[in-house]
This record gives structure tokens, C-alpha cells and sequence, in this order.
């Protein structure tokens, strides 16, 4: 009994001091972690100092606890239940999302708002341009009266000037082969006159002639009198039409037959004058207009 007690004793001795020097070997190897991994000692101390989760490591910690395996945060001494900043629970469960954490933003959505184009008034767009308005109607011309390249008169009737030079018989002749009705040209009002002296700026001969009675002029187309006597003495008859130059008719009995005094010679309005008929000079005729298509 006695050598049962006293190796009984002996045991138990012997495992109190091998459970002490594990103690101790323990506290060793505490003290020298605690002191390479720079921990504190107190845990109240580490649970002052602790301080809220960045934002930054917040959004790592939400990523890590919300993925499709959520690891548990890692007790520490803000994570103890009941520790400040997280909610109570037990150690190793997730702790709660530190209180005004924002959630990180998405790297596709930064990129969008980055890349997007800012909007901006539609400055330097080309307004389409107006549609041109509508001529306004023009009413067209009636056909001329007369055949080219004949030129109608503020009478109705045609006028012709031939510039081939030729005597006054001849240009009579010529007007004549025009066609029926035509002659040298009469001119028996101011409007004709005016019209006239557009046509051309040479001299022309006119159908107006005294040889059949000295002194006497006369239109040939009709032979209806128009003019008594020379520049000086003479006058018009019955109030008849006349614009004789200066002087006019002066050539007494060689000079029968009458011709354009053009505007470009004398810078006045066309006017007349007499000349010998064998002079060589245009031809201005006269006709009546096209008959109606029909009749």
C-alpha cells in the first residue's frame, strides 16, 4: 500500500510539473509571438484602439464575405461579441457591415462615367436650308406677230433692218420682195420714231421722198403728205408727224429722198434728213403683221 501510495503520489507530482513547464513554455512562446507580430498584450487596449474599416478595406472585406464562398471574419479584439462598431454575435460568424460603409463603387460603371461623353449643344450642326421660294408667276410672253428675225413695232407692225448698203430704189425694191404689204418704213408718231432708233445705229434709208413734186414730201407706202417746203420756210402738214434735223430737208431738188439721222452721230433722239437717192446706205422696212394660224 505503501509503495502503491508513494508511486501514485509520485505520479501525479510528476504530471503537475510537466503541465507547469508546457505553461510555461506556452507563456514563452506567447510572449515572443506577441512581440514579433508587434500585438498588444492587453486586449482591452487592442479594443480602444481599434478604428472603423477603411472604405476602401470595407468593400475588400464586403467582396469577401458576399462572394459565392463568404470566409468569416477573424476574431480579433474588434470583433469579440459585443465589441464597438460590430453588431453582437458569436465568434466566427461574419461580422456586420461597419455602420456608414459605402459600397464600393463598380469598375464599369467608373469606366462608363469616365468615357461617356459630357452633353453639349448642337452647335456646329448644319441646319438644313430652307426651300428656295417659289418664283412668282410670270405671265408668258404671247408669240410675235412677226417673223424672225423681224421685231414688232409699238403699232403692231414689223420692222426689218437690211444692213446691206444699197440706193434708195434699190432698198425699195428689196423691201417690197418681203412680202405683201411691205415697203420702206413710214414714221408717224413718236413712239415709232423712239422705237426706230433702237434698231440700229447706222444710217437707213426711210420711205419718205418729194420727187414726184419738189418740196412736197410724201410716204411712199400710202403717198400720204406729211411735209411743205424746205428746213427753213417749211412745216408740216396738217399737223403731220416730222422730227427733221436741223436745217432740214436743205438739199433742195438733188437730194429726193429721206434717211435716219441716228442717235450715235448726233447724241439727240433719232431724226431725219434728206440725201441724194443714189447714196448707198442700209434699209429699214416695214410690213404688216403674220396673218392668225387658221384664218
Amino acid at each position: 500500500m505503501a509503495d502503491t501510495g508513494a508511486s501514485g503520489f509520485g505520479g501525479a507530482h510528476g504530471q503537475r510539473r510537466t503541465r507547469r513547464a508546457w505553461a510555461a513554455a506556452l507563456a514563452l512562446c506567447s510572449a515572443s509571438c506577441a512581440d514579433l507580430l508587434d500585438l498588444p498584450s492587453d486586449p482591452h487596449l487592442a479594443e480602444a484602439s481599434a478604428e472603423p474599416l477603411s472604405e476602401g478595406s470595407a468593400a475588400r472585406e464586403d467582396v469577401r464575405r458576399e462572394g459565392p464562398n463568404p470566409e468569416p471574419l477573424r476574431a480579433s479584439g474588434a470583433g469579440q461579441a459585443g465589441g464597438p462598431g460590430v453588431s453582437g454575435g458569436a465568434a466566427g460568424e461574419p461580422s456586420a457591415r461597419v455602420a456608414g460603409d459605402a459600397p464600393a463603387a463598380s469598375p464599369t460603371s467608373t469606366a462608363d462615367a469616365a468615357t461617356s461623353p459630357s452633353a453639349e449643344p448642337d452647335a456646329g450642326v448644319d441646319e438644313p436650308e430652307p426651300a428656295p421660294a417659289p418664283a412668282p408667276d410670270v405671265p408668258a410672253e404671247p408669240p410675235s406677230p412677226c417673223a424672225t428675225p423681224e421685231i414688232v413695232g409699238p403699232n403692231g407692225r414689223c420692222y426689218l433692218v437690211v444692213a446691206e448698203t444699197l440706193s434708195w430704189d434699190d432698198a425699195r425694191l428689196g423691201c417690197q420682195a418681203h412680202g405683201t404689204g411691205w415697203d420702206l418704213a413710214a414714221i408717224r408718231n413718236q413712239a415709232v420714231n423712239d422705237f426706230v432708233g433702237t434698231l440700229t445705229d447706222a444710217e437707213a434709208w426711210l420711205g419718205g421722198s418729194d420727187a414726184e413734186v419738189e418740196g412736197t414730201w410724201r410716204w411712199v407706202s400710202d403717198g400720204a403728205p406729211f411735209w411743205s417746203g424746205d428746213g427753213t420756210t417749211g412745216s408740216a402738214i396738217n399737223g403731220a408727224f416730222e422730227v427733221w434735223n436741223t436745217d432740214e430737208p436743205n438739199g433742195r431738188a438733188n437730194s429726193d429722198c429721206a434717211r435716219t439721222v441716228p442717235t450715235a452721230r448726233t447724241g439727240r433722239p433719232l431724226t431725219w434728213a434728206d440725201l441724194e437717192c443714189f447714196e448707198l446706205l442700209a434699209s429699214l422696212c416695214e410690213g404688216p403683221p403674220l396673218e392668225p394660224s387658221g384664218s
